[in-house]
């Protein structure tokens, strides 16, 4: 599954910290993440005390972490 795909449906179900926040359409476009995110992907939880940094670094340990630990 696309991981656009997995994150529009995520953005759909509720509060996350990417609810009005002003970087959510970059991180949309250009796939990348943010502490709070990886955060809440990995508690369920909104911590808005992490910063908002976005990167594709984070992005990837989100979305792909389980493909890489299946390569090694």
């Amino acid at each position: 599954m696309n991981a656009n795909v997995v994150w529009t449906r995520m953005m759909t179900e509720g509060v996350t910290p990417c609810n009005d926040c002003e970087k959510y359409h970059t991180c949309a476009i250009h796939e990348v993440a943010c502490e709070q995110f990886e955060w809440y992907i990995e508690t369920g939880e909104v911590e808005l005390a992490l910063p908002r940094n976005p990167t594709k670094d984070i992005f990837m340990e989100i979305y792909f972490e389980e493909e890489l630990k299946g390569e090694f």
